[in-house]
C-alpha cells in the first residue's frame, strides 16, 4: 500500500493487526516505519519502543528507532540505537547503511 500512497489505509490495517495480536513486534516495527512516512515522528518513536519492549533482541527494532531518533534530531541516542542494532545483528549491510544515514544527519560524515 505504501507504493500506492495509501498510508492511512495501511495504518488502519496495521492497527487492526495489533488489536488481534498485540505482542507481535513486527506490527509495531512496520507501524513505526509507516508513521515516519506520515511524518508522525513522535508516534513512530512510540511504536519503535513498543517493538523493542516486545522483542529486545531483534536488531532491526533498534535500527529503525535510530532512524526515527535522527529525524527528530536526537543524534546521540540515534547513534547509540544503531550501535545496539549492529551489536545484535552484526555487520548486515542494512544496519551499516542506516547507521551511515544517522551519522550523516548528525553531521559526522
Amino acid at each position: 500500500m505504501r507504493d500506492l500512497d495509501r498510508y492511512e489505509e495501511a495504518l488502519a490495517s496495521i492497527n487492526k493487526a495489533i488489536e488481534i495480536d498485540p505482542v507481535n513486534y513486527n506490527y509495531y516495527l512496520n507501524k513505526g516505519i509507516l508513521l515516519n512516512y506520515l511524518k508522525r515522528y513522535n508516534d513512530a518513536l512510540i511504536s519503535d519502543e513498543q517493538a523493542i519492549k516486545i522483542n529486545s533482541k531483534h536488531y532491526f527494532c533498534y535500527s529503525n528507532k535510530g532512524l526515527t531518533l535522527s529525524i527528530i534530531g536526537d543524534y546521540p541516542a540515534a547513534i547509540k540505537s544503531c550501535q545496539r542494532a549492529i551489536q545484535l545483528g552484526g555487520n548486515k549491510p542494512i544496519l551499516l547503511v542506516n547507521k551511515g544515514i544517522v551519522l550523516s544527519r548528525a553531521g559526522e560524515y
